[in-house]
């Protein structure tokens, strides 16, 4: 049901068009870095703001879109499911992003990735940026992670049908979840 929707958005307007259509919602208009809902969750589903430098409270600096994924796994039931939309560079290169890409091997499993159509967001103002669709399940404690793997697992053209996209997601990514 709807009441059993979380939500935590910075920008007001966006907020308040979430708040109009789901007024059952559990929605917060605030900074992703200071939610603290006092539940957890199944799933987390997540387009974070991309690129931005955060620093966070022990001094170190973190791209939002990787803090995000670390709040995801605050939030994040063991064995919980997290998608997120993220620029195509995240977590691109297995040797610059090596760091990030343990920290995120400590905390999940790798599931796979689709690259989305380059014109993904073009109704929103921007008519080409390459994005991709992550799948991470949340490590139960003991278990072995399943590797990071750079390659993408499958790409949407820009006439792509959901129905057939979400079937193949969840035959092929997604059945991977313990």
């Amino acid at each position: 049901t709807e009441s059993n929707l979380y939500g935590c958005e910075l920008d007001t307007e966006a907020y308040k068009v979430a708040h109009h259509l789901y007024p059952s919602a559990n929605l917060e208009n605030k900074d992703i870095r200071t939610y603290a809902p006092g539940i957890r969750f199944d799933y987390v589903v997540g387009n974070p703001p991309y690129n931005l430098r955060w620093w966070i409270k022990d001094g170190t600096e973190m791209l939002s879109q990787f803090f995000y994924c670390m709040k995801a796994a605050e939030l994040l039931k063991p064995g919980g499911i997290m998608a997120i939309i993220v620029p195509r560079s995240f977590l691109a290169d297995d040797f610059s992003n090596n760091k990030q890409i343990k920290a995120m091997s400590e905390k999940f499993h790798f599931l796979g990735q689709v690259l989305l159509p380059y014109n993904a967001f073009a109704a929103m103002g921007v008519p080409y940026y390459e994005t991709k669709i992550q799948f991470w399940q949340k490590r139960i404690d003991g278990d072995t992670a399943k590797p990071y793997r750079i390659k993408i697992d499958y790409s949407l053209s820009s006439d792509f049908q959901c129905k057939t996209a979400s079937e193949w997601i969840s035959t092929h990514l997604l059945a991977e979840a313990k």
